[in-house]
């Protein structure tokens, strides 16, 4: 932003002086003298028509009189400033902004995953406790008997609470589970 205020100023300070030889000659236009004054009159009203130039879609309208009823040789200045300020720096600005609100995007992307692992951690872990709590014949499957009887199991219950899981819910993904046989293992 130093360097775009540097290049702002600058551009003021080089059309005050431009256009001074023009504002002090007697022969030329009165209202167009006036109109170049109030744009170009000293260091502040040019620093702020570069400004409006330069963050606005204006300049066409403040180039245009200068190039076509002062002098031609305008159109270089309006080309270069148009191209290397307009396009080149405020793109460049335009990118780092980009640049870091993608890697900003990316950093929470990551955070979000690892959230998200960490759950999924959780929830393995808690269904683990409680398969292993209901497998009560212990042979690595529940059969319907021991789904029922963990379903009135009150640790069971709570460990199924703090997953966000109604018993109904369970039910149906039991009796999903264990269609062909009944029988449901931990996998």
């Amino acid at each position: 932003m130093l360097f775009l205020s540097f290049l702002i100023v600058a551009a003021g300070v080089l059309m005050t002086q431009l256009t001074l030889g023009f504002m002090e000659d007697s022969s030329q236009n009165l209202e167009l003298r006036r109109w170049v004054y109030s744009k170009y009159g000293n260091a502040a009203r040019a620093t702020w028509t570069m400004f409006e130039a330069t963050f606005t879609t204006g300049w066409p309208a403040i180039a245009r009189p200068l190039i076509d009823e002062v002098n031609p040789w305008f159109s270089i200045f309006w080309l270069l400033y148009v191209i290397l300020v307009n396009f080149t720096v405020m793109r460049v600005v335009g990118a780092l902004f980009l640049k870091q609100t993608m890697n900003q995007a990316n950093i929470d992307a990551e955070r979000l995953a690892m959230e998200k692992l960490k759950s999924k951690e959780q929830f393995t872990g808690t269904l683990t406790k409680i398969f292993e709590i209901a497998d009560t014949m212990v042979d690595g499957v529940l059969h319907r008997c021991e789904f029922e009887a963990m379903m009135k199991n009150q640790e069971v219950l709570a460990l199924f609470e703090n997953l966000e899981l109604e018993a109904y819910e369970v039910q149906t993904l039991f009796d999903i589970l264990g269609d062909d046989d009944g029988l449901v293992d931990y996998e």
